[in-house]
């Protein structure tokens, strides 16, 4: 869904999902991948959550107020976007050690979640060159899609390290923006909106995605009909 007739791209997988090596290695063939359990990132992302707490009580006390009012839920989204955050580094760590052992070099790096369906045409040449830009979502919130410079890359190898490094907080949706913004980087969002142009794939019934628009991509109706909504 990338439209640049012109350019080539090599894949690099890194998932959670280790029952779906097979299936993503034959999908995508990335010249490299690697399948974990989060489970052996436990004290990492552990440590993260409970820093991040300690980062929100000193900074932004209205927030921790809030988080307080909803604690499990509060607990799951950072647990959940810390656990993205060591993914997302460790893609990027097989990205550069490819590019290192072979000498490779790219221009742009896209990171993209490999279960989220795009359905409007991705440019790679629009914005600056200096410029990160996610997915269309609230006031540059999303967070399924970013386009970059590749030398901007090691900046989301460094995402995690953020929440110690430079006491930056996980907020859902808000924080990939800010750390950019804390960076000084210019951080803009495209065309493309999250729940109508981009979802995720299991998501899709949920937020009205027709199944007509799906069917192109190879979905089948069974598959749609089992997805919630």
């Amino acid at each position: 869904m990338l439209a640049n007739p012109n350019a080539d791209f090599d894949f690099f997988v890194h998932s959670w999902q280790v029952d779906m090596a097979k299936e993503l290695d034959l999908t995508f063939a990335p010249v490299a991948s690697a399948y974990q359990y989060n489970r052996i990132y436990r004290s990492q992302i552990y440590l993260g959550v409970l820093r991040n707490l300690a980062n929100a009580v000193a900074r932004k006390p209205l927030l921790m107020a809030q988080r307080l009012r909803h604690p499990i839920k509060s607990l799951a989204q950072d647990i959940a976007g810390i656990s993205q955050a060591i993914s997302i580094r460790e893609v990027c760590r097989l990205f550069s050690s490819f590019c290192d052992s072979n000498n490779r070099s790219y221009d742009v790096v896209v990171i993209l979640r490999p279960d989220v369906v795009i359905l409007r045409r991705v440019s790679i040449s629009e914005g600056p060159a200096e410029d990160v830009r996610c997915n269309n979502y609230g006031d540059r919130c999303g967070d399924f899609r970013w386009v970059l410079p590749a030398t901007l890359a090691p900046n989301f190898t460094n995402l995690y390290s953020s929440i110690f490094r430079h006491s930056r907080i996980h907020e859902p949706h808000v924080w990939i923006r800010d750390y950019f913004d804390y960076l000084g980087i210019p951080y803009s969002q495209d065309e493309i909106r999250a729940g109508h142009d981009e979802e995720v794939l299991r998501k899709t019934k949920e937020s009205g995605v027709s199944f007509a628009r799906l069917k192109s991509f190879g979905l089948e109706i069974e598959e749609y009909d089992s997805y919630p909504g």
